[in-house]
């Protein structure tokens, strides 16, 4: 009996500590018929989340992507000119890597789910596996917020996900 205890222990640490590496990736907007997200960018100051939603403009959040609203002004010049300009002239460009707390600091998307890099894209971390159901690739998008700690992935027409990194 002692044995089959044992042995029954190891599995159940296994199987939790299997449990515990699985990231809570949480869904912050979702793609449906009237919904189409075409993009993603964070004001990595304050950590604010703006979407483009296609054919309704862009919409944007506070910190940690709780509650969109339409930006009100989406013009270049506005005061987030560079968030919309972003959006907008980023829908054909490479959207797999970006800079984390530092110069040295990276994030990128791959295959098998979002590695990090804390000495320039020297070394890489265990991939973060993606959210069921979203796969990198063309049309991916990733981004962190350096504030709050929270990385956002997406594919256009997609849905848009977020994971808290605190611990």
């Amino acid at each position: 009996m002692t044995k089959s205890v044992g042995a029954l222990v190891i599995v159940l640490l296994a199987a939790s500590s299997a449990l515990a590496e699985e990231p809570d990736w949480r869904p912050v907007l979702k793609s449906d018929g009237s919904v189409r997200l075409r993009g993603v960018v964070v004001n990595h100051d304050v950590g604010c989340v703006f979407v483009d939603v296609g054919d309704r403009g862009i919409y944007c959040s506070g910190a940690g992507a709780t509650k969109f609203a339409p930006l009100k002004d989406q013009s270049l010049d506005g005061p987030h000119g560079k968030f919309v300009r972003a959006l907008r002239e980023g829908k054909d460009a490479e959207h797999d890597r970006v800079r984390g707390k530092g110069a040295r600091h990276l994030f990128e998307l791959n295959r098998a789910g979002v590695i990090e890099s804390t000495d320039g894209g020297d070394t890489w971390s265990k991939p973060i596996p993606l959210p069921k159901g979203l796969k990198g690739g063309e049309g991916a998008w990733i981004e962190y917020d350096p504030k709050n700690d929270l990385l956002y992935v997406m594919k256009a027409g997609g849905d848009l996900y977020k994971l808290s990194r605190r611990k």
